[in-house]
C-alpha cells in the first residue's frame, strides 16, 4: 500500500528536541516512523477481504500523520504527553503520563479518535488492563550512626 503522509506534515504537528538527536540520520528516523505508521493504518484502515480503504484517501492519510507523530513521540519522551492532575481547586498540569499503545501520546490518542470504525482502538483493547487501587509499600534503610538496619524494625521505614 501506498505511503500517505509526508515528513514535512509529521514535523508540523510534532517538534522534538533537536540535542536528542545529534549525530543521527533524521531522514532515517522520520522514514521508520511513517512506514511503521503506514504499516499500521494498512493493517488496521483497510478491509482485509477487499483492500479497499475505510476511509477517503485525505482521512488515511491524517490518521497515518498522527501514527507517525506518536512513534516519533514514543521516542522523544519530552513530547506529547500532556497530563493534567486536579485536587479541589489546584490544578497541576505536566507532559508526560505513563500508558501502553497508542495512548501513550496525545499523537497515539488522536489517531484512535480519527478511526471512528475502531480498528486502532481494537489495538488498545488488546492490551493488559490498568490495575487500579493498588496500594504499594515502599521501605528504605535509614541509617543511624552505629547501628545496622533491621527490617521490620529500628531502621526501616514504610510508607
Amino acid at each position: 500500500m501506498p505511503i500517505r503522509t509526508t515528513t514535512d506534515a509529521v514535523q508540523k504537528l510534532i517538534e522534538l528536541d533537536d540535542e536528542a538527536w545529534d549525530g543521527c540520520d533524521a531522514s532515517v528516523f522520520w522514514d521508520t516512523c511513517i512506514r511503521s505508521a503506514s504499516y499500521l493504518v494498512d493493517a488496521k484502515c483497510v478491509n482485509p477481504d477487499t483492500g479497499v480503504d475505510y476511509y477517503a484517501e485525505d482521512h488515511m492519510a491524517l490518521i497515518e500523520c498522527w501514527l507517525a507523530a506518536h512513534f516519533a513521540g514514543v521516542i522523544d519522551p519530552s513530547v506529547g504527553r500532556l497530563t493534567v492532575a486536579q485536587v479541589a481547586s489546584i490544578r497541576e498540569q505536566y507532559s508526560f503520563k505513563v500508558d501502553l499503545g497508542l495512548n501513550q501520546t496525545v499523537y497515539g490518542q488522536q489517531a484512535i479518535a480519527l478511526d471512528y470504525k475502531g480498528g486502532l482502538a481494537s489495538i488498545q483493547a488488546k492490551l493488559p488492563p490498568k490495575r487500579k487501587g493498588r496500594v504499594v509499600s515502599l521501605a528504605y534503610p535509614t541509617y543511624t550512626e552505629g547501628k545496622v538496619p533491621e527490617c521490620g524494625g529500628g531502621g526501616w521505614s514504610n510508607y
